[in-house]
């Protein structure tokens, strides 16, 4: 037979042995020594970029320049985020910048990203050049390399490639296909040939802005960036007269010559054409003087048509890539 037991709370008795006691409190303490359960060490901070604005800008520089460390940076897989320190000092603008994308780096040729450190100057009032514009390859030798700076701190080039691939010798790159959704790609750094309103304005801090959804927002008289003159790069959209109501999207004034490709020799397949009104059709340097709201004498447009950000540079640049 089973004998069932009466489901009573249990009372330590009374009488127990002193060894049984003294066991007992043994087994308590070893018990309360015991580590608990072990702590997963707090998470290592993901990377973050760098920026630092010189207070002493002017407000149109403090608010043209993105906040970089805010942005992903070029991905997993680069051990490197993107550093923008502004200053103004003396009269003129200084960037200093390690040339690394905010946004995800998507190879497009064979060079590898790079951190490349850089100090640019251009005056923070510049003048139109009474000795007229730099040709950068429309009047003469093709111009490559730097001219100017976006709004986050990368190289912008002109609207040419270099000699390779051959079959592509001083081609369009946004007519070759070989710029990403943003307008850049890497050459012994990276760099913009085209400027993507959409990478360059306050809500394109994201990993892929060119496609990343964004508030339906036009950005009128935004800057994207400075010419190695100094004047600023507008978005494709602005203010007419900077009153404040009447828009524009000012156009390129350069015309494909009829039969020819741009996928070679890009200058010898373009001409510029003068048109009547200067406040819709931009200048031979792809850009115009009217009143705006950053008090400048000239600006250019980033525009959807080459020469995409320059023709010409309109003022006396501070350095200029080579021939």
């Amino acid at each position: 037979s089973h004998r069932i037991l009466d489901s009573q709370p249990y009372v330590e008795p009374q009488n127990l042995p002193q060894t049984m006691r003294k066991s007992k409190s043994k087994l308590s303490t070893f018990l309360a020594e015991q580590p608990g359960p072990a702590v997963a060490p707090a998470p290592t901070p993901a990377p973050t970029g760098i920026f630092e604005m010189d207070s002493n800008c002017p407000t149109h520089i403090q608010e043209g320049f993105l906040d970089v460390s805010e942005a992903p940076g070029p991905g997993e897989s680069y051990d490197m985020m993107p550093r923008l320190q502004v200053t103004c000092i003396d009269g003129e603008l200084i960037v200093n910048t390690n040339s690394v994308p905010h946004y995800n780096f998507i190879p497009m040729t064979p060079n590898d990203l790079v951190e490349r450190d850089e100090e640019w100057r251009v005056p923070l009032e510049p003048s139109i050049d009474s000795n007229g514009p730099t040709n950068i390859g429309y009047t003469g030798s093709v111009v490559l390399g730097y001219m100017g700076f976006t709004n986050t701190g990368l190289y912008i080039f002109g609207p040419t490639e270099a000699a390779n691939p051959p079959n592509q010798a001083y081609g369009d790159p946004v007519y070759n296909n070989i710029l990403d959704d943003c307008g850049g790609h890497t050459a012994f750094a990276y760099h913009n040939h085209y400027l993507n309103i959409r990478c360059f304005n306050p809500n394109g801090l994201t990993a892929n802005p060119g496609t990343d959804p964004q508030p339906e927002i036009i950005h009128y008289s935004i800057i994207l960036g400075f010419g190695p003159d100094g004047f600023p790069i507008l978005g494709p959209d602005e203010y007419a007269n900077n009153d404040g109501v009447s828009t524009v999207r000012p156009e390129s004034s350069y015309q494909l010559i009829s039969g020819q490709n741009p996928q070679m020799h890009v200058w010898d397949a373009y001409e510029y054409v003068e048109q009547n009104n200067p406040d819709i059709y931009l200048d031979e340097c792809n850009g115009h003087s009217h009143e705006n709201p950053h008090g400048y004498e000239y600006h250019y447009h980033a525009t959807e048509d080459f020469p995409y950000i320059y023709g010409c540079i309109k003022g006396s640049p501070t350095q200029l890539g080579g021939n």
